[in-house]
This record gives structure tokens, C-alpha cells and sequence, in this order.
């Protein structure tokens, strides 16, 4: 088994230890005695600071944005998984018996990866700041790993 193929497999796994350390971010406890602030914080306070909104009409900016990511982040998912099946969604193993050019796939390579980041930027909107760089970056260097993987098996 190479390494791609131990990536997609367990893919699962490593998005749920991608989410632990952004939400936990166990190196701030090390650096700082305080409580790290939250990307919403920052994002909120740095956009008020520019002088472009008050404080309050920032955060419900940041937090809109958030929200508008995991909806439509989510809606992806379930329209992608509503095309290509919920089988092939839980297989270990990755699969391509059938060209699938109907609904988001008519439109888009992959809408279920583009679904997973953009609910995945809407959440980390909720993480401590170094922890939604880290996990932002892990998250899209995986995906991107994925794609490649499976564009390397459906070129066979």
C-alpha cells in the first residue's frame, strides 16, 4: 500500500485529528498562560480597528461570512453525495466504475472537497487564532493530497 493510498484510506481519521488540534491548538498552552482568542475575535476586532465598521457590525460581518461558508459548504456535500451515492462515500478504497457529469459534478471537478473547505473555513472561525492557521492549512494541504491521489487513480 503507498501512501496515497494510506492517506485516502484514512482520511477520516486524520480531518478528526485536524479539527482536535485546530479547536485545542495544545502548543498555546505552552507559550501563553492566558486564554487564546478565537479567529472570530480577531477577524471581528482587526476589521474594526481599520475604521471601515464599529465593532459590532464587524463581528456580525465575520460571523455572517461563517455561516454563509458551512451552508454552502454543507449543501455541497449533501447535493455531491446525493449524485455519486453514499456507498462510495465510506469506501475505504477509492473507485471509478462510472463518469458521473450530472448535478455539481456538471459544474465543478470536485464539490464534495470544495464543500468539506469551505465548511471547514466557516468552523475555523470558531478556533483559537494559531489553531485555524494550522488546521486551515493542514486541512487544505490534505485535500489538495486527495485530489492528486485521485487524480493519479482515475488516470489509470
Amino acid at each position: 500500500m503507498n501512501f496515497k493510498t494510506l492517506v485516502f484510506r484514512l482520511r477520516g481519521q486524520i480531518i478528526i485529528v485536524l479539527y482536535l488540534l485546530g479547536f485545542f491548538a495544545p502548543w498555546e498552552y505552552f507559550f501563553s498562560s492566558s486564554r487564546p482568542a478565537t479567529l472570530w475575535l480577531a477577524a471581528s476586532t482587526l476589521l474594526a480597528r481599520t475604521g471601515w465598521m464599529e465593532l459590532a457590525a464587524s463581528t456580525a460581518l465575520v460571523t455572517a461570512v461563517a455561516l454563509c461558508c458551512c451552508f454552502l459548504g454543507a449543501i455541497l456535500r449533501v447535493w455531491g453525495t446525493a449524485y455519486v451515492g453514499a456507498s462510495s462515500m465510506l469506501d475505504f478504497a477509492m473507485s471509478g466504475n462510472r463518469l458521473v457529469a450530472a448535478g455539481p459534478y456538471r459544474y465543478l471537478r470536485n464539490p464534495l472537497y470544495l464543500g468539506n473547505c469551505l465548511f471547514a473555513t466557516g468552523v475555523a472561525i470558531l478556533m483559537p487564532l494559531t489553531g485555524a492557521v494550522f488546521f486551515l492549512a493542514a486541512f487544505y494541504l490534505l485535500h489538495f493530497a486527495l485530489i492528486i491521489a485521485e487524480e493519479d487513480f482515475l488516470a489509470i
